[in-house]
Parts: C-alpha cells; sequence; structure tokens
C-alpha cells in the first residue's frame, strides 16, 4: 500500500486488482471487496481462500472494523 495524494492505494500483483481508499483501512476494505469480486465464481473461490489464509493482514483488518 502507499499513499497518492489524499488517497491509500492497494495493489495485488497476483491477479492485478487494484483499489483504494481515503484512509488504510478503508482502501484495506475495498481491496478485499475487490478481490471478493474477482474470485466470485465457484472454481475460484478455492483460490480466495488460500489468498485470504496467506494475506492475514486482511483479515485482522476486517475483524476489528
Amino acid at each position: 500500500m502507499r499513499k497518492e495524494g489524499e488517497y491509500y492505494v492497494t495493489r495485488v500483483l497476483e491477479n492485478n486488482i487494484s483499489s483504494f481508499g481515503i484512509t488504510e483501512y478503508e482502501a484495506l476494505k475495498n481491496t478485499y471487496e475487490a478481490i471478493q469480486l474477482y474470485y466470485e465464481d465457484e472454481e475460484n473461490a478455492r483460490i480466495l481462500k488460500n489468498y485470504v489464509i496467506s494475506h492475514p493482514s486482511l483479515i485482522e483488518y476486517e475483524l476489528h472494523a
């Protein structure tokens, strides 16, 4: 994640997903939602589960909101 102007910008290199938010939390939350949409079909749900397990900070931010 990096700060660009007034926004925090995230990028997931594995699948070229990016998102942003005014706060770090919002940027991560938006990125998590973008990842869910990207992998919403059943075949790719397994990939999403593995991704979330390997990136626990996304879960931490979602659970502590």
